[in-house]
């Protein structure tokens, strides 16, 4: 049986709740084939009892079932993916954290790119590191790696389409596309490039070289293929030359696949319910869904039957260019007079099975009443809800907002309601529908006026700004002068989002201004602007100390500043007389602005390969700035300093692990959430000594990491042997964000 080493784990362990399907992708260009695309995955079977699906279905009708039963050489499991090797899987406790629906894979050496490794897999896992009811996720990952591909651009054509690299860093080719991988959202890898499901090219046939009955192929047996949606059953590498065409420098049509056909149908049950009808015989609904041909039984004993078979429907739907049948299953039954029947938390249960299914599929399920709603209207201020039970004893629930009493209810001073209405029973039952809505039209937003004054506390001869330009819908503004000190100068006619105006005299000038635009005017605004005597002190005031996120924008904020007629801002080191370091100095945006921005440096990182022997951690060095204010008279000045330093990150390490076939999984947390770069560096010291050419050289990259949205960061991919000589039991991290952290190697096979 063949070792497969090119498989890797989903590497979720640091994306704990991803809510929509997401695609990995590192240097890669997808480029579209001048083929149409010929076809795809199109179904998803019922859920098993491991919570995955039973089956996928390509659009050439081939169904395969999950690999994660142990004990078949040829749809293998993985080992150290099972808790406990030596025993059967079985489910939860000695279930594989990952298993293949389709596993395929290609390997060539091609020229400059070195060795190529193609992986195509259709791959279950969980979103954690653990075996989770809820937690599992099934995606289509298209996996490329060439190492040591030297610099340039490479287009790698595959069977499932065409991928552009270029290559500036010397780091080579490690691209990852993982689509579908939201929890319990199956249908999301139906939307990634893998399928049609990938066989032996002599698949169908009973030739002597046909793979082995109820397989794609054999794993361990190196063999062409077909299916490919663009029929380019292979692999090939092509390299851009120096005259902008590609050349191909290497070709395989040789691939290792992995594939069972699905033998069971499972079955599904989306609703089961419960009525009395008018003449008093209480009903049975069951809609259930499967492979076609299946013997979909219900087992209900408690309602007098001991099984009743369920009628299929030969409902045919089209996808991915071809159509399929749905397998949907229905049964009406009468229940036995004298036997009741409830719903919600006593609700009485039945057994759907597969009974062709060997061992047979079955699922439990409780009977729940049918909820109606006849009416979900809104006027404006009330919403009025309907509906009835198939149960008279129910009771209705509308969501958000309580009880319907005798099957209506209306309820008052609702301002904004939802645009669809659930009723829920307590027997269980449920329904929704949209809201149908009458009444007044909401009418248009007055512009609202809003005015900042600069500077705050000016003084007489000093030029003042009315900003209004920070209204909302405003057009035009239309300004009054409402009170001036007595004896001041006659103030010109203010227009304009922005108006200046300079006083003559100390006093306190009045203002009002109206915003103005097409659904009207806006309440007049009042502006006091209190102007101080020409005698007073200058004071330079550059605003409060600040900590912010690197790599964010700054803004320095000297409007504060008393009788400042102009500005000047610089940036000075922390200790008088020394030099800023290079990577701290930054560009202000305006140096006589009152409020100039820059944007804080993020920590270089080491570079890849390494070792970094010059590379030194800068700490968490604020920056300085100092403000100078001149008066009106041009020459009385005021200084002051303010400073502006980094927040302090937590970096946090949940694994750290080294397998022995060459692939690495760190993993962590930030509490900086800002997709900040962390560099996976080994040995203790980033810039520690070695030899370059040893790949477990200590200082050497292994590679760098994204922190998400959640705060969370992951990297899967090869990198040095921390076993070899200069053998090392630490990993580095080193944010961007300034952290470092060292976290010990765990080695296992």
């Amino acid at each position: 049986m063949r070792t497969t080493t090119k498989r890797a784990s989903v590497a979720l362990a640091g994306v704990v709740a991803l809510a929509a399907p997401l695609a990995l992708v590192a240097h890669a260009a997808v480029v579209q084939p001048a083929e149409a695309r010929a076809g795809s995955l199109v179904q998803v079977g019922p859920i098993a009892a491991n919570g995955f699906p039973s089956w996928y279905r390509d659009s050439t009708g081939l169904r395969l079932e999950g690999c994660w039963q142990s004990g078949d050489p040829l749809c293998e499991v993985l080992a150290d993916e099972i808790p406990n090797p030596d025993l059967p899987t079985s489910y939860p406790d000695n279930f594989p954290g990952e298993h293949f629906y389709q596993m395929a894979d290609a390997s060539l050496t091609a020229g400059t790119a070195g060795t190529v490794d193609v992986v195509m897999n259709l791959e279950g896992a969980f979103a954690t590191p653990e075996v989770i009811s809820g937690d599992e996720v099934v995606f289509g990952r298209i996996r490329i790696r060439a190492k040591d591909a030297a610099n340039g651009t490479y287009r790698i054509t595959h069977p499932y389409g065409i991928d552009e690299f270029t290559i500036t860093d010397g780091a080579g080719i490690n691209s990852t596309e993982d689509i579908g991988i939201a929890p319990g959202a199956f249908g999301g890898a139906l939307r990634s490039r893998v399928g049609p499901f990938l066989t032996w090219d002599t698949f169908g046939s009973t030739g002597p070289d046909a793979p082995p009955k109820g397989y794609v192929g054999d794993p361990a047996v190196e063999h062409a293929i077909k299916g490919s949606p663009y029929g380019t059953n292979l692999v090939r590498v092509e390299r851009k030359d120096t005259t902008g065409a590609y050349q191909t420098i290497g070709t395989t049509t040789g691939f290792h696949v992995q594939g069972r056909l699905a033998r069971n149908g499972g079955v599904d049950v989306p609703q089961a319910t419960y009525r009395t009808i008018e003449d008093g015989t209480t009903v049975v609904e069951v809609f259930a869904s499967s492979e076609t041909g299946q013997a979909i039984r219900m087992i209900a004993p408690d309602l007098g039957y001991k099984a009743i078979t369920l009628e299929e429907d030969d409902f045919t739907v089209a996808a991915g260019g071809a159509t399929h049948q749905e397998g949907r299953y229905y049964g009406r039954f009468a229940v036995k007079p004298g036997v009741a029947v409830t719903g919600g938390a006593d609700a009485t249960k039945i057994v759907i099975q597969n009974a062709g299914d060997v061992p047979v599929s079955s699922k439990t399920v409780s009977l729940s009443d049918v909820v109606t709603i006849t009416d979900a209207s809104y006027d404006g201020t009330t919403l009025t809800v309907a509906a009835n039970s198939s149960d008279a004893a129910a009771t209705l629930t509308v969501n958000g907002y309580g009880d319907l009493t005798a099957g209506a209810a209306s309820f008052t001073g609702v301002d904004a309601p939802p645009h669809v209405i659930t009723v829920t029973s307590n027997e269980g039952g449920s329904a929704t529908v949209p809201l149908a809505t009458s009444g007044p039209f909401t009418v248009p937003d007055l512009p609202v006026a809003a005015v900042v004054v600069s500077p705050t506390r000016p003084i007489a001869g000093q030029p003042v700004t009315l900003d209004a330009s920070g209204s909302l819908d405003a057009t035009s503004f239309e300004w009054t002068l409402v009170s001036k000190p007595a004896l001041a100068d006659a103030i010109p006619e203010l227009t304009g989002a922005t108006a200046t105006f300079t006083p003559s005299r100390a006093g306190l000038y009045e203002f009002s201004v109206v915003a103005i635009g097409d659904s009207g005017r806006s309440p007049a605004q009042s502006i006091s602007v209190q102007v101080v005597n020409p005698l007073a002190v200058v004071t330079a005031r550059p605003g409060p100390a600040q900590t912010v996120q690197r790599g964010t924008n700054v803004t320095l904020d000297g409007s504060l500043s008393i009788g400042a007629a102009s500005y000047k801002w610089e940036q000075i080191p922390n200790v008088e007389g020394q030099v800023i370091p290079a990577d701290h100095v930054v560009t202000l945006s305006s140096a006589t602005a009152v409020k100039p921005t820059f944007r804080f440096p993020v920590m270089a990182l080491p570079t890849a390969p390494g070792p970094n022997s010059t590379y030194t951690a800068v700490a968490a060095t604020p920056l300085r700035f100092k403000l100078t204010v001149t008066g009106v008279d041009g020459t009385t000045t005021s200084t002051a300093e303010t400073v502006v330093r980094p927040a302090v990150e937590t970096l946090t390490v949940a694994e750290a692990r080294y397998r022995t076939r060459g692939e690495w999984r760190v993993n962590g947390t930030s509490d900086i959430k800002a997709g900040q770069k962390v560099a996976i560096v080994l040995g203790s010291k980033v810039n520690a000594s070695g030899d370059p050419t040893l790949a477990s050289a200590r200082g050497r990259v292994i590679g760098f990491a994204t922190v998400d949205a959640l705060g969370a960061w992951s990297y899967v991919g090869t990198g040095p042997n921390p076993t070899t000589a200069p053998a090392t039991t630490t990993v580095t991290l080193v944010s961007a964000q300034g952290a470092q952290l060292i976290a010990n190697i765990t080695v296992t096979s």
